[in-house]
């Protein structure tokens, strides 16, 4: 008799077991996909690193889930499907065109996109161009005054630099100019950006478009060069990816800082 009890009860366990892995609505299985084509793709200058697409980063969020969706596309391609996408409404897709050096080089949206389960929806999404820093990078440890920026961008957007120094957020200024608005060359893409000497310290610089407010941000600690300043170093190399290759040709000691107005 404990033997027939023990059967059936093993019975009963081994299909609540089946029906909990198999049966009935899963939620995972309540996916569908998102195929995102890209237009105004094209880097302005895909002949150095800092403009040369490799690959194209899909992320899809929405309120309803927390961990977004990811997916990546040749950068040769056009277009790209990101699969596993929860269903339902008001979903967003992310796409960020990766340089060889890891970096955002152009980026757009589409948004409230509407998902069925096993269907696939279509997405237009417009790329605009990020502006990047190319010799200055996250982590970096640089004398302020060595201190001289690079940016990279489309020629048609031009750019400022903002700096966010223990919260205190400033315009910067081209000292070589006089102005905050850097333009790119039409030829490469690339600008040149000599700010005042700033204050040693943790700095976040951020380059952004004027026109669409895209933008990069790089976090460094700058620290007082005029203490222990070297022979100044300057490269004139239009790709090259070295901060202190950056640096300006001699010391500027003003101080002045651009606030924004």
């Amino acid at each position: 008799m404990d033997m027939v009890r023990f059967q059936r009860y093993f019975l009963v366990m081994v299909t609540a077991f089946a029906l909990s892995c198999g049966g009935g609505d899963s939620s995972y299985l309540n996916t569908g996909s998102i195929q995102a084509t890209v237009t105004n793709s094209k880097s302005f200058n895909p002949n150095i690193s800092h403009g040369r697409i490799g690959r194209y980063k899909m992320t899809v969020t929405g309120s309803d889930f927390e961990m977004p969706v990811v997916a990546y596309f040749d950068g040769a391609s056009k277009s790209g499907t990101v699969d596993g996408v929860p269903v339902g409404r008001g979903r967003t897709i992310k796409v960020e065109a990766i340089n060889s050096n890891n970096q955002t080089v152009r980026g757009g949206e589409a948004y409230d996109l509407q998902i069925g389960k096993n269907q696939v929806t279509e997405a237009d999404v417009n790329m605009d161009p990020v502006p990047i820093f190319t010799n200055v990078a996250n982590g970096n440890v640089i004398p302020n005054t060595r201190l001289k920026m690079q940016v990279y961008s489309d020629p048609n957007d031009p750019v400022v630099i903002e700096d966010n120094c223990d919260g205190d957020l400033s315009l910067m200024l081209d000292v070589s100019t006089g102005d905050t608005e850097i333009f790119p060359n039409p030829s490469t893409g690339l600008a040149q950006f000599r700010p005042p000497l700033v204050l040693a310290g943790a700095h976040e610089f951020t380059v952004k478009s004027s026109l669409t407010g895209r933008s990069t941000t790089v976090r460094v600690r700058v620290t007082d060069g005029e203490k222990n300043s070297p022979a100044p170093l300057y490269s004139g190399a239009s790709d090259a990816p070295a901060y202190f290759g950056m640096a300006v040709a001699a010391p500027i000691v003003s101080k002045s800082r651009a606030k924004d107005e």
